[in-house]
């Protein structure tokens, strides 16, 4: 909730059960309604087994994809359909830089209690462009000058080696089947994540995050050494 009432988030309403509880005084501040009420309503208010003893009404954010008309780092989300997952990697692309999330059909509603839990916030944080039909996104990320990446583990091309310092839009897929074939035909080229270990995979939380992180990396290189972007390491 501090998080909500730290960003451009529209919150409404905060319910209290303590008159003293420190989101009371943030929300003030803010401007934002406060009532204090019973743990019992709180949780009835809260989808939460448990509440933290406040909860806030926010105002759904609605984001068109046109955000990414002028963006150098977009994460798309293929059909992911686990809210930890969403979550994390919406965490990982605030965290990492990235401008905006694009949520495709078909994945799990980022604005359920559990995706907002696990993202810590971080979807108040960028924004956040909901229910995009894949082929439309692709080709229209395409046409906003975004060179479309996606991720499979039997690609030649690991992560590293790419050079994710351009305007890019990365795609991460499915957690049984990963990016489907029907946006593999549409993406510019695919990259893998190296590993040394005996897993054969990773979580795709894990390795969007991972993605994420290596695309931040190159860009601190590259500005660190104030090269244009294609002159980045490999």
């Amino acid at each position: 909730m501090d998080e909500a009432l730290r960003s451009d988030a529209e919150v409404l309403e905060v319910y209290l059960a303590d008159a003293g509880h420190a989101v009371g005084a943030l929300a003030e501040a803010s401007g934002v309604p406060v009532w204090v009420t019973s743990e019992r309503v709180i949780a009835a208010l809260s989808e939460t087994t448990t509440p933290q003893g406040c909860v806030a009404v926010v105002r759904t954010p609605e984001a068109s994809l046109e955000v990414a008309a002028g963006a150098d780092l977009v994460l798309l989300l293929a059909e992911v359909r686990d809210p930890g997952n969403a979550g994390t990697l919406i965490r990982s692309a605030a965290a990492m830089g990235a401008d905006c999330v694009v949520v495709s059909s078909a994945s799990v509603d980022v604005w359920s209690s559990k995706t907002v839990r696990a993202s810590a916030g971080a979807v108040w944080r960028l924004p956040i462009v909901t229910e995009a039909p894949l082929d439309d996104t692709v080709t229209a990320l395409r046409s906003f000058g975004l060179g479309v990446l996606g991720t499979d583990p039997r690609a030649a091309v690991p992560a590293d080696h790419a050079v994710l310092t351009g305007r890019i839009a990365l795609v991460v897929g499915n957690e049984s089947r990963g990016v489907g074939e029907d946006v593999r035909r549409l993406v510019d080229r695919e990259v893998s994540i190296p590993m040394s270990g005996r897993a054969e995979s990773l979580n795709v939380g894990v390795a969007g995050s991972v993605l994420l992180y290596e695309a931040a990396r190159q860009r601190r290189e590259a500005a660190r050494l104030s090269l244009r972007p294609d002159e980045a390491p490999r």
